[in-house]
């Protein structure tokens, strides 16, 4: 017994001395990184002879202690396994600890303004600048996209001008860039539904997309309650952009009902869908058949169901 206690405390101080080792030196990631397209991407970067552990490796001690344990016993020795990107991610602390003056002015850059402390507010630095170190290498290239600018430039007390944030360039030139490369493209027919439909607005006016769709687009709030009437006064207009499976998987049964769906129905309710009936149907739509149809000379009466069916 206590030689196993021994083995264990040696090995647990061996454990304890690997880690402030690795946590005070933080040796170089280039035994594994140094080679390949990976080290031609990273020269080629501004920050390319930046040391890995000036981004990587967190300044606070506790912080490189976790940093070093999972170096050590999620890479060097997979005991645990290191999830996600805890060992490549950036903190924003580490990149403002050289770019904290991009916080207190508007940064101009490759064709773009930034007020980064106004539009930058809930956002990590690498959530648009993920390419700054390792270029074409990162495992997910994230780059500013206009959508997300959108959320707030198209409300009325932001400014929604080109100019307030793209520097001079011609409209070709916008829209080559970004998602807008492909939904402006040559089959731009096809895939422009692809986009941010609410980007769409930036530039077209709500009458614009009417003129093919027949309807408003993106729909209007309210259009979720009435789109059944649209859906059956022309049908084509649903279907330039929804394939049959859009609405079934919604409604939870074949939209619109086929033909035989009335003989099949009762038996979709008794497998316990009538809460998908209850949707778009009141009990109303049932009563006034199933009372009349089923309970002729009860309730109901002959002279009612005389009634329903002249109303026929």
């Amino acid at each position: 017994m206590r030689s196993v206690v021994a083995v264990m405390a040696s090995a647990m101080l061996v454990a304890i001395a690997a880690v402030g080792v690795t946590a005070v030196t933080m040796p170089g990631c280039a035994s594994c990184h140094d080679a390949g397209d990976f080290a031609q991407d990273t020269d080629s970067q501004a920050h390319g002879g930046v040391p890995c552990v000036i981004c990587h490796a967190p300044a606070a001690a506790g912080s490189r202690v976790t940093f070093a344990s999972r170096v050590l016993f999620g890479m060097v020795l997979p005991v645990t396994q290191a999830r996600g990107r805890t060992l490549s991610s950036i903190a924003d602390a580490q990149c403002l600890s050289c770019h904290e003056d991009v916080m207190i002015r508007v940064v101009e850059s490759k064709g773009y303004r930034i007020d980064h402390a106004q539009c930058a507010q809930g956002s990590s630095c690498t959530d648009c600048h993920s390419r700054v170190a390792h270029g074409d290498s990162v495992s997910w290239a994230r780059t500013p996209l206009m959508e997300d600018c959108l959320a707030c430039h198209q409300t009325d007390d932001v400014r929604n001008a080109c100019d307030t944030c793209h520097m001079p360039r011609t409209r070709h030139e916008r829209l080559g860039v970004s998602p807008w490369a492909i939904t402006h493209g040559p089959s731009w027919e096809t895939v422009h539904g692809m986009g941010n439909l609410d980007s769409c607005a930036a530039c077209h006016d709500a009458e614009y997309c009417v003129k093919c769709h027949g309807v408003r687009l993106p729909h209007d709030d309210d259009f979720l309650r009435v789109h059944s009437k649209q859906a059956m006064d022309a049908p084509d207009s649903c279907e330039s952009c929804h394939f049959q499976e859009f609405c079934d998987r919604c409604h939870g049964v074949e939209m619109p009902h086929p033909v035989a769906f009335t003989r099949e129905h009762s038996r979709i309710v008794e497998e316990g869908s009538d809460e998908l009936c209850g949707r778009c149907h009141i009990d109303a739509d049932c009563t006034g058949c199933h009372e009349a149809h089923v309970h002729p000379g009860g309730a109901i009466g002959s002279l009612q169901l005389q009634s329903n069916v002249d109303g026929r």
